[in-house]
């Protein structure tokens, strides 16, 4: 009896193992209860009876235009999933592309730069010729 009263005592304090509230409930769900502690028989005795019930709002037929929302919201999460890749992609190719003309039009300007000190070479060379045509005339 005093062991009951402790479990009881260590119970309410929430201290007790699982094992000392299996305690508990076996001696409320017997027949052989002190009569000071016949109180808390309807709190024992609720959780045994609570187990064995099944929850009404689990038990409930998913209406026809319903039965279908979980393939739907499956497919939603994929084309989401494959339009952020692509966007995702999409986006690299571009940045890449950006790189690759940055990379052309700077090569172009070396290029452009060296051909025009190439044409005033050939603007000395020019009047070079006419200077010679001068002279052996």
């Amino acid at each position: 009896m005093e062991s009951i009263e402790k479990l009881l005592e260590k119970y309410f304090e929430a201290e007790t193992t699982l094992q000392e509230e299996d305690q508990l409930k076996a001696y409320f769900t017997e027949e052989k209860i002190a009569p000071h502690l016949v109180q808390y028989v309807s709190l024992f005795g609720y959780f045994e009876q609570s187990k064995k019930e099944l929850s009404p709002g689990l038990a409930f037929e998913i209406p026809a235009r319903f039965r279908y929302v979980r393939w739907m919201s499956a497919a939603a999460v994929l084309i989401i999933g494959f339009s952020v890749y692509f966007n995702y992609r999409q986006n690299q190719q571009q940045k890449q592309a950006e790189i690759a003309y940055q990379q052309a039009k700077e090569a172009l300007e070396i290029l452009s730069a060296n051909f025009n000190n190439g044409a005033k070479e050939l603007a000395y060379l020019e009047m070079f010729e006419q200077t010679k045509a001068k002279i052996f005339e």
